[in-house]
């Protein structure tokens, strides 16, 4: 007679043993009385439901993007991640909650899980740059800044000297309203169009006293 004995790992315990697929045995010991021929056994193990482990997954700034692939799983289990970012708004990398460790720059991160884990995917907003022009007058922007957010709205008012009257917006926006509010949505360049104002004209009356 031959014993064996099957000693689980931990987070498992043991199911079953098996002979040549047929189940034999469910106690983890198992004493084979006779060998006849070759044969196998396979001890069958399942993992324990305190094996099961948390994955949170979360987005930074909420507003840039979206995290999946957070749940609860068993331990050793691949788990795929992906981080998708919003309008206006870029990946940047994955990081560790509480350590700040950068864990992956790719928005899809497959690995295996071991420990619960709490892992951020951090965004970041766009920026345009709005190049003005004016001749024979001036623009000036409000909020004035060198660069702009994705979604940021701003307010081009054009000024003309002195002689010269406003009269339209032309380049990467076409219109007429002075002062003009735009939503920055990509770099701009635009174009403030001025018209010398005409001289006055008189008319003179000219009569005679005889």
């Amino acid at each position: 007679a031959v014993l064996i004995k099957a000693t689980p790992n931990n987070n498992f315990s043991f199911a079953s043993w098996t002979k040549n697929g047929s189940l034999v045995s469910l106690n983890p010991s198992y004493q084979i009385e006779s060998l006849t021929s070759n044969s196998l056994y396979v001890a069958n193990f399942n993992a324990n439901p305190l094996s099961q482990i948390s994955l949170t997954v979360s987005s930074n700034p909420i507003s840039g993007g979206t995290a999946t692939g957070g749940g609860t799983y068993q331990v050793g289990t691949s788990v795929t991640i992906k981080a998708s970012p919003f309008l206006g708004h870029r990946f940047v990398n994955w990081t560790d909650q509480y350590s700040q460790n950068i864990i992956s720059s790719s928005t899809s991160y497959t690995f295996v899980l071991n420990t619960n884990k709490s892992l951020v995917a951090n965004y970041s907003i766009d920026q345009y740059t709005i190049t003005t022009s004016a001749i024979n007058g001036s623009i000036t922007k409000n909020p004035d800044q060198l660069n702009y957010n994705h979604g940021t709205n701003l307010q081009l008012t054009a000024v003309p000297k002195e002689g010269y009257s406003f009269t339209s917006w032309s380049g990467d926006t076409i219109a007429t309203s002075n002062p003009l509010s735009i939503k920055i949505l990509s770099n701009k360049k635009i174009t403030a169009n001025f018209t010398a104002i005409p001289p006055a004209t008189y008319t003179i009356n000219i009569t005679s006293n005889n």
